[in-house]
């Protein structure tokens, strides 16, 4: 029987021009666990025996019974059985354990039918291997907790293009940010003590929890997203989770890197709610249902102008319909009929903080994650637990209103004024509602403007998602358009 059949959640794919129809891992592997029990440490230590590779010496069997208990935890937040397990070298550098033991144990899952490739990596590509895990290896009553060995903040490598082969993005060492690096790590141990407490959870009792902060290009002031699993949801999966036994809300930052831009290089505010559908060719439209395809295009069009490095003189990158179609060109699947040069003039000239932005380089995600985890930490001491998705919290839908208020005093204090944002939740026939919150000015309830419509079409995922991950990416517009693998980095 097929785990995914009771969980509500549909095994992802992804279908790609050059390999067709892929498949997406649920989880990734993290080194953070150990067994919470003397029986869980047991059973582990028996099944070690089972497949060869029991040490004799303490210090290497602690090591294997981590790197199980790493697997256990991550076959129980995958319920399809498919994982990303990094292996190599570079990713597994330091404490708790090391490729040697890592290959150990994969190759006696190996020789006992318990772990098979689903698909194999490109590394040319950036496509990570896939298993396939046999759900059985993880007794339902062993018990797991997070050893202290285990550093939620890493910093990567800076990522350089030597031809069509991406390079770097490797984990570096701790030791170097020895003395800074120790109150980012605060922070994300207190979150991810309150996300075990209170989890992200579906109605089956699957459970979402643990999180890390990543940073990029050597630098512990470039990128610094959080990322966790159920950033590989869609949002309607996510809205069907719950926080504590609450149902949840999704509040989405409206044009966080354009609001970003206009805090540096604007007059102190966002001329709209919506900066997308001010520019020319959008409000321009009489049709709506053409000027929302328009606004897709031009929001797209802005976050590939932000994060290529250089002027946009090409549109993004099409994908594959799913169903192995082929592939729709940008510029054909908006039905634009200029080239990319005359719609980025028209979006520079209605948002010329775009282009001052462009010529100073700031790090918009940076700006954009210190902020989020700023408002995560204020919720917290709050007592509310959040959940992000980037420039996007998920909050207990009967926290909303505390949640906005925290978003809009940190926005404030971050950028000097306060974006729209956007909550999605399901009413109580589960259709999902859509809200715009305007905060003009005053914080706090009597300074909202909303304006509330049902969505009754489930079917909204627009042709063309993204990811805006630029400094992850390297600037790199083969990468600007993919299917939502949010969930870091499974990507193409």
């Amino acid at each position: 029987m097929n785990d995914c059949a009771n969980t509500g959640f549909i095994p992802r794919t992804k279908v790609t021009l050059e390999y067709g129809e892929l498949k997406m891992a649920q989880t990734f592997v993290r080194r953070q666990w150990e067994p919470a029990d003397e029986k869980t440490r047991a059973g582990l230590l028996e099944f070690a025996k089972a497949l060869g590779v029991a040490p004799l010496k303490p210090t290497s069997k602690k090591k294997v019974v981590r790197c199980l208990s790493d697997l256990c935890v991550a076959v129980r937040r995958s319920p399809n059985g498919l994982i990303a397990w990094q292996t190599g070298s570079a990713e597994l550098i330091g404490l708790p354990y090391g490729q040697d033991i890592a290959a150990q144990v994969k190759n006696g899952l190996k020789d006992n039918g318990l772990i098979t490739i689903e698909q194999k990596s490109a590394k040319s590509k950036e496509l990570a291997r896939i298993y396939q895990l046999d759900r059985s290896i993880c007794s339902p009553d062993y018990k797991f907790k997070q050893h202290k060995d285990w550093h939620p903040v890493e910093v990567r490598s800076p990522k350089t293009k030597a031809g069509r082969k991406t390079v770097g993005g490797s984990p570096l060492g701790r030791r170097r940010f020895v003395g800074q690096i120790e109150p980012l790590e605060h922070q994300m141990y207190r979150l991810n003590r309150a996300m075990a407490d209170q989890p992200l959870r579906s109605d089956d009792g699957h459970e979402f929890i643990g999180c890390r902060r990543i940073f990029n290009n050597g630098s512990l002031l470039s990128g610094g997203r959080v990322y966790g699993d159920w950033q590989g949801l869609s949002e309607d999966q996510r809205l069907q989770l719950k926080i504590g036994g609450e149902p949840v809300c999704e509040i989405d930052i409206k044009a966080c890197y354009v609001a970003i831009a206009y805090s540096q290089f604007g007059k102190g505010e966002l001329p709209e709610d919506d900066p997308y559908s001010s520019v020319m060719f959008v409000t321009e439209c009489n049709d709506p249902e053409r000027r929302k395809q328009l606004r897709t295009a031009c929001k797209l069009l802005v976050v590939a102008y932000l994060g290529k490095q250089g002027e946009l003189t090409k549109y993004p990158r099409a994908k594959k319909k799913q169903g192995g179609e082929k592939a729709i060109s940008f510029k054909k699947r908006f039905d634009l009929g200029e080239n990319v040069d005359f719609y980025m003039n028209q979006i520079k000239d209605a948002h010329p903080a775009l282009v001052a932005q462009k010529a100073y380089g700031d790090d918009l995600m940076y700006r954009e994650s210190s902020m989020v985890v700023d408002a995560m930490m204020t919720l917290l001491g709050l007592g509310v637990v959040s959940y992000p998705v980037h420039d996007c919290l998920i909050v207990p839908i009967n926290h909303k209103d505390k949640a906005i208020e925290v978003l809009s005093d940190t926005m404030r204090d971050h950028l000097g004024f306060v974006p729209a944002m956007d909550v999605a939740y399901l009413d109580h026939d589960g259709q999902k509602v859509e809200t715009t919150i305007s905060v003009q000015g005053v914080g706090g309830p009597e300074g909202r403007q909303q304006h509330s419509r049902v969505i009754l079409d489930w079917g909204l995922s627009e042709d063309f998602d993204l990811i805006e991950d630029w400094d992850d990416l390297g600037g790199n517009t083969d990468y600007l358009v993919t299917p939502n693998t949010s969930q870091e980095p499974i990507r193409l």
